[in-house]
């Protein structure tokens, strides 16, 4: 490898547990960090005490951060990525971590790292993870990648979950966080933000097979539980596809998901479909019409899901 510092930024929030476990995986696989930045979006106390108790500071620098509030996981990573920015050089390394969703394997980081330190050589490609998507502009649906056979493939944004690794200068150059979305997208924002400035991502085609056994979600035309994640989800994709100006998917993610969906279960949950129509009105009024807005007083995330 190059000599590039590599750095994971993590954010968590009241979940104990799967801190533990995103941990013992950093512990205990191959070294790949040299320091790990995480974004305590509770009271900060309980992650200390578990940091000293995988005694991760014995093989990298530990930077823990705590806003004193919670930001979510897209204000999370902005908070990280300032950190970030006051001590790394722009070729050196960033990846996105879960506190929820250790990598799959003890090994697939260090491999991954490996790879982004030759794909991100390119001064044209930002970053590279596991797995991505392409946007469909006209429609507002996202086609997951990757889909071929060869070792490495191109996507407009990385999934979260899936390992991101980007390189610092691109993630300046773009200023890619939008602490705004506060969940959800926020992933498919990084990608846009870096296309525009003229970057591209790659997604490892070949180490994703090797360790994927997750199913991709299946559209389904019957309508989810109730969960705060709806209104966010829907709100920050329109707000996505305007600054795209993407009015062809605006329009076609209003009709169809927004709309048509509760109309189409009306009959047979209409309680569950009036919800729905609720919040999607919500999310599409200030998607659409409100520059600024993270958290909605009405749409508060629970502790362990946030």
């Amino acid at each position: 490898m190059t000599n590039r510092t590599v750095i994971g930024a993590m954010c968590t929030f009241e979940r104990p547990d799967d801190l533990h476990r995103s941990l013992d995986v950093l512990a205990n696989g191959s070294a790949a960090l040299d320091r790990l930045v995480i974004v305590d979006n509770g009271a900060g106390d309980t992650t200390t005490s578990i940091v000293a108790e995988h005694r991760l500071g014995d093989s990298m620098t530990i930077d823990i951060v705590t806003p004193g509030r919670n930001l979510g996981p897209a204000g999370g990573y902005a908070e990280a990525f300032k950190a970030i920015d006051e001590f790394a050089a722009s070729d050196d390394l960033v990846v996105i971590l879960d506190d929820d969703d250790p990598p799959p394997s003890p090994t697939i980081l260090h491999d991954l790292v490996a790879l982004a330190d030759t794909t991100v050589t390119d001064p044209t490609v930002a970053g590279i993870g596991l797995r991505g998507g392409e946007l469909n502009l006209r429609t507002g649906v996202i086609a997951s990648r990757p889909e071929g056979n060869t070792d490495t493939e191109p996507a407009d944004h990385l999934h979260g979950g899936w390992l991101p690794v980007y390189r610092v200068g691109a993630l300046r150059d773009a200023d890619v966080f939008d602490p705004d979305l506060f969940w959800g997208f926020d992933d498919l924002e990084i990608g846009r933000r870096l296309a525009r400035h003229g970057y591209g991502l790659r997604v490892a085609s070949t180490l994703f097979r090797s360790v994927s056994s997750r199913r991709q979600p299946r559209v389904s035309a019957a309508l989810a539980p109730r969960s705060w994640r709806h209104y966010y989800r829907h709100r920050n994709l329109l707000r996505i596809l305007r600054r795209d100006h993407a009015w062809g998917a605006i329009v076609a993610t209003v009709l169809v998901r927004l709309l048509g969906k509760p109309l189409v279960n009306l009959p047979l949950r209409p309680s569950l479909a009036l919800w729905h129509l609720r919040t999607n009105a919500a999310a599409a009024y200030d998607g659409l019409f409100r520059t600024t807005s993270a958290l909605h007083p009405r749409h508060q995330p629970a502790s362990r899901d946030s």
